[in-house]
C-alpha cells in the first residue's frame, strides 16, 4: 500500500503551529487585558486603559473618515467599525473596571467617581461618530475636548485617591506618636 504525504506547505504549517503550542507561554499572564506589569493598581489600570481604550476606537473611526469622508463615516458597514470597536474595549477594560470598583469601594464617594468615568467613557466612544454637517476641523476639535475631558477626569481621581491615601498615612503616623 502507498503511503501519501502530505503537500509540503501543509507539513510546514503544520509543524509550526506544533512549535507553537509547545513553546513556554509568558511567565505570568496579565492580571489586567490592556495593562502591563509595571501597573500597580487595578485603578491605575483602569485610568490607563479608558485613555487607550479612546484613542484607538479615535483611531478606527479616523482612518474611516479618510476613507470615505465626514458624510460617509457612519453609513453601513462604516458605522459597524466604530461600534465593533467599542465592543471590544468594552469587553476589555472590564477586568480592570471590576478590580478598580473593588479598591475603591472602602473609599467613601471614590466608587462612584470611577462608575462615571466609566460611563462618560462609553458616551464619548458614541459620540466619536461625526455629526451630520460637522466640518472636519470641528470633528477633530469636539474629539480632542472629550480626549481631554477623559484624561481630566483620570487625573482628578489618581489625585483624590493620593490624597486619601496621604490623609490616612498621616493619621496612622499620628496614632502612632501617641502611643509613644
Amino acid at each position: 500500500m502507498e503511503q501519501r504525504s502530505l503537500p509540503e506547505g501543509i507539513m510546514r504549517a503544520v509543524t509550526l503551529t506544533v512549535l507553537l503550542l509547545l513553546l513556554p507561554g509568558a511567565a505570568r499572564a496579565d492580571k489586567y487585558i490592556m495593562c502591563d506589569d509595571s501597573v500597580r493598581s487595578g485603578l491605575e489600570c483602569f485610568v490607563t486603559a479608558l485613555d487607550r481604550a479612546y484613542e484607538y476606537c479615535r483611531q478606527v473611526e479616523s482612518i474611516v473618515i479618510i476613507e470615505f469622508g465626514v458624510d460617509e463615516a457612519n453609513a453601513g458597514t462604516n458605522g459597524a467599525k466604530l461600534a465593533a470597536c467599542a465592543e471590544k474595549y468594552h469587553r476589555d477594560l472590564k477586568p480592570s473596571y471590576v478590580a478598580a470598583l473593588k479598591e475603591m469601594a472602602k473609599h467613601r464617594g471614590l466608587t462612584e467617581r470611577v462608575k462615571q468615568a466609566h460611563t462618560f467613557w462609553a458616551e464619548s466612544i458614541k459620540a466619536l461618530a461625526p455629526q451630520s454637517g460637522e466640518s472636519d476641523v470641528d470633528y477633530k476639535v469636539r474629539v480632542m475636548a472629550q480626549l481631554d475631558h477623559l484624561r481630566d477626569r483620570a487625573a482628578e481621581l489618581k489625585a483624590e485617591l493620593a490624597e486619601r491615601a496621604s490623609a490616612l498615612a498621616q493619621k496612622a503616623a499620628s496614632k502612632l506618636k501617641k502611643k509613644s
